[in-house]
This record gives C-alpha cells, structure tokens and sequence, in this order.
C-alpha cells in the first residue's frame, strides 16, 4: 500500500494488533472491538490496492495460477484418502 500510495494504518497499531491476535482470548470488549476493526480496515483496504495494481497485473496469468492453486489445495486436502 505504501508503495502505491494508499493510507493504511500505522505500523505501530499493526504490530499492537498482531500481538493481541496472537495473545489469544479472552478479550475485553474494547479489544474485541479494536481487533474487529482492525481487520476490518484490512479488507477496506483491498479494493484501492486493486484498484491501484490493476493496470500491473497480468491477469490472464493471474487467473491460471488461482485455478492452480485451487487444484493444489484440494489435493492436499484429500492426499490422505488415497
């Protein structure tokens, strides 16, 4: 994001975040309330970084690898079944 631009929150408030996640409950209501809002502000934040990526993206190769990447996971997820 910073690399294009585009606000994101403080680092400081990340890593205070990350290690509240980390922490593991219980949480009180206002860390409950502050880590949904910090992961809210993270999913806020995908439509502009898109936006802004876009024009960089090979897309056709960019589909090819999700699709890729969906056959690899669903193997991994039934390997032991055979």
């Amino acid at each position: 994001m910073k690399f294009f631009g585009i606000d994101s929150i403080a680092p400081e408030h990340k890593e205070d975040m990350r290690a509240l996640a980390l922490r593991g409950a219980p949480y009180n209501h206002f860390e409950r309330s502050s880590l949904l809002d910090y992961c809210q502000s993270d999913v806020d934040a995908l439509l502009p970084l898109l936006k802004a990526m876009l024009p960089e993206i090979d897309q056709p190769r960019a589909l090819l690898r999700g699709r890729y990447n969906i056959t690899v996971a669903t193997m991994e997820t039934h390997w032991h079944t055979y």
